[in-house]
């Protein structure tokens, strides 16, 4: 796929040395991903994961409006309580380490601004057609 990346895992080869390549592609692979999924030319919903964490609430309601589907009471009341899941990873001790450097930040900001403008643009298209 990217040259060294066979599974997507920086464990297939040297950590140190793959590391900054490791994050350039991953880093496109992502930007590539979602901005296919914004080339969809059908009805699309999109819910930012900071959004969803925030207020949980607010993204069901959108879900299920875009859906077209309502739940009960009862059943809504469940699906809030139940937001987190029950199956989680254990908390691990926090290490002050950032694996990042300010060129891999830049480009991952850089690629991040790019879906957000790509949604924006989207939402604008959407906003136009149904008028």
């Amino acid at each position: 796929m990217y040259g060294l990346f066979t599974s997507g895992s920086i464990y297939d080869y040297n950590f140190i040395s793959g590391w900054p390549s490791f994050v350039a592609g991953m880093t496109k692979a992502w930007l590539a991903f979602h901005l296919d999924w914004l080339s969809f030319d059908g009805d699309l919903q999109v819910i930012q994961y900071e959004d969803l964490c925030s207020d949980f609430n607010s993204s069901l309601t959108q879900i299920t409006h875009f859906f077209n589907i309502s739940i009960s009471g009862k059943l809504r009341e469940c699906v809030i309580n139940n937001a987190n899941g029950m199956f989680k990873r254990p908390k691990k001790d926090i290490i002050d380490f950032d694996p990042f450097s300010k060129s891999m930040r830049e480009s991952i900001e850089k690629s991040k601004n790019k879906v957000a403008l790509a949604i924006q643009i989207k939402l604008n298209e959407t906003t136009a057609r149904t008028f």
